[in-house]
């Protein structure tokens, strides 16, 4: 009945949908609000190539885009900024010049001369091979979280400089900013899918070449609220002297949108997430969107996923709620995470309850900014054209508390174990993040704070079969009852 009722749903919106989503309208949409002197001959001579360049890429079409803002008479100081719109002609330049340092040169030495220097292509594309001390916000304290968990430098280097094959992790969200430098070439791609209007695979869903937009049933899973580019940055960030060092940079991202342009989360669209994560390969899925347990059809999605083998990480909640209310942490087998204040103290704003498994910092947390978006003022029901919140550090990045910060570190480590012990079950992983937790309150697990802080040290070397301290959700549930 579940299957017949989401298939029917999927139908329906299909043959409803709006606007399609496409590179044409992205940039169309852009100039529009860019105020960039262009007249209406060269912005569709731009959309045209968006689409070109979508299916084919290279550095002739590059060249062409460039001529097309010279002959526009752009300012030099505007190019960045249209360039970062067009930057998949740079993943498909890097796998032709073998690497991205070899396609870099190439860029640098045909557009030097329309004014664009090797620091700002680097900037627009996110190029650049560093370390995670030479990312300017890993360096001194606002990075500080990574080090509370056992993620210094020495840790993170063993993982970044072994080879293993990516995990692929469904993020399902508000979308991703993918021309973000932190985040270019870090999605996950649809071998069966190509960008041409039609549903090559077979499986529904129309042009889901990195993952698919299941609020607006298309597959525009561009970000304008923040909330999903912020998380899947703190998880996948690249290491490229610019920005944050992400917990595990060599993880590939499926993107599923279950979000309407406000920011607000829709429960049939996150269980059609779900489905598609389970059928498209997705090793772990981070759930960022709770829901009261009315929520059915995402519970039976999530323990559906459980039964494949995912892990499924969910947040607490950033409400101060009992578990027990919420889904998908109240769902039997979810890693359920919570969030920690700078004294390693159970944040105010925190889940707790029966279902909360482990803690990890939830304070200060720095990540990505989604283009022109901030999603702290958007939550809180004001208009973000008139007023900023104090978390914007820069145009690029963003400072924010919740659970959605401490998630996400749940979510890398995870990732990270999984790509050193690629053998082991979902299950196994879990297991060696609750046992080798660093106690917090009462000892043992406890409704506050879980099994504890997060501790990749221990975790490198717990043992995947020992569950000595691991109650059952229903022990825990009688234990409360009887406090």
């Amino acid at each position: 009945m579940t299957r017949f009722f989401l298939t029917a749903m999927v139908s329906l919106a299909l043959l409803s949908s709006a606007r399609a989503f496409s590179p044409q309208n992205l940039v169309k949409d852009f100039l529009d609000q860019s105020g960039i002197p262009l007249d209406d001959k060269q912005k569709t001579a731009i959309g045209d190539l968006a689409n070109h360049v979508a299916t084919e890429g290279g550095v002739v079409n590059l060249l062409k885009l460039a001529n097309i803002l010279k002959d526009g008479k752009v300012n030099a100081g505007e190019i960045p900024g249209l360039l970062r719109l067009f930057a998949d002609i740079f993943d498909s330049m890097s796998k032709s010049a073998g690497g991205p340092e070899k396609a870099l040169k190439q860029l640098t030495d045909k557009l030097n001369g329309i004014g664009i220097t090797d620091d700002q292509l680097a900037s627009i594309f996110g190029i650049g091979k560093g370390s995670a001390v030479s990312e300017p916000l890993f360096q001194g304290d606002l990075q500080s979280a990574w080090k509370r968990i056992g993620l210094d430098e020495p840790t993170l280097k063993q993982f970044h400089t072994a080879k293993s094959k990516p995990i692929i992790i469904a993020m399902i969200d508000t979308g991703i900013d993918y021309f973000h430098p932190d985040l270019r070439g870090q999605l996950w791609v649809n071998p069966k899918e190509k960008y041409n209007g039609k549903d090559d695979d077979g499986n529904g869903y129309v042009d889901d070449i990195n993952g698919f937009n299941f609020a607006e049933m298309n597959s525009n899973i561009l970000d304008n609220h923040g909330h999903g580019t912020y998380a899947a940055g703190i998880i996948a960030g690249k290491w490229n002297k610019l920005g944050i060092a992400g917990v595990n940079p060599n993880v590939k991202l499926m993107i599923l949108r279950d979000t309407n342009k406000k920011g607000q989360e829709q429960a049939l669209a996150t269980a059609l997430a779900i489905d598609y994560a389970i059928k498209h390969g997705a090793k772990i899925i981070h759930l960022s969107n709770t829901y009261s347990n009315r929520a059915k059809a995402v519970e039976v999605m999530v323990k559906r996923a459980l039964k494949k083998g995912i892990l499924v990480v969910a947040t607490a909640n950033s409400r101060s709620r009992n578990t027990a209310n919420v889904i998908p942490a109240s769902v039997p087998g979810v890693l359920t995470v919570g969030a920690l204040d700078r004294e390693d103290k159970r944040c105010i704003f925190s889940g707790w309850g029966a279902h909360l498994d482990v803690m990890a910092p939830g304070t200060s947390i720095p990540g990505p900014r989604a283009y022109g978006t901030d999603f702290l003022t958007l939550m809180a029901g004001r208009d973000p054209n008139k007023e900023q919140s104090k978390a914007i550090l820069n145009k690029r990045w963003y400072i924010a508390d919740g659970t959605c910060s401490s998630a996400p570190l749940v979510t890398g480590v995870a990732s990270l174990l999984w790509q050193k012990y690629p053998k082991l079950t979902a299950e196994q992983i879990k297991h060696m993040i609750l046992m080798s937790c660093d106690d917090l309150g009462r000892p043992g697990w406890d409704k506050t704070t879980g099994m504890g802080k997060l501790n990749i040290q221990k975790a490198l070397k717990a043992n995947p079969n020992h569950y000595l301290f691991q109650r059952s959700r229903k022990e825990r549930v009688k234990q409360h009852a009887e406090q």
